[in-house]
């Protein structure tokens, strides 16, 4: 992604969440582990440049809640994934390729080495 240092530096843990910051130093915003893709999401909560959507975050860090609704295409080794965070769950909409399509589940802290 454009304006963020390469590889996504992960600055430290904040509860479920880590924070992305942009090459300047700026909160770009959070990545978060999906159970459902058993893998990172991504959630641009500022973008000065445009360049890209961002969302709005409600600014708790043990009960995120993250809308609009995020889509994750599926790309690589991830499934399609619909979802919207709300009280730090994740409700997975129907339209998911993954198992848990249709549940609301707790978020997780991001495994260790990822």
């Amino acid at each position: 992604m454009a304006g963020l240092e390469t590889g996504f530096p992960w600055s430290h843990n904040v509860s479920k969440l880590r924070k992305v910051h942009h090459q300047d130093g700026a909160l770009a915003g959070y990545s978060m582990w999906c159970p459902g893709c058993k893998g990172k999401h991504f959630i641009h909560t500022y973008d000065p440049t445009g360049d890209y959507d961002t969302w709005h975050f409600n600014g708790d860090v043990k009960n995120p809640t993250f809308s609009p609704s995020l889509l994750c295409h599926r790309i690589e080794h991830l499934p399609r994934c619909h979802s919207f965070i709300k009280n730090g769950k994740w409700q997975f909409l129907n339209d998911c390729d993954h198992e848990l399509k249709g549940q609301i589940v707790d978020m997780v802290e991001i495994p260790a080495g990822e």
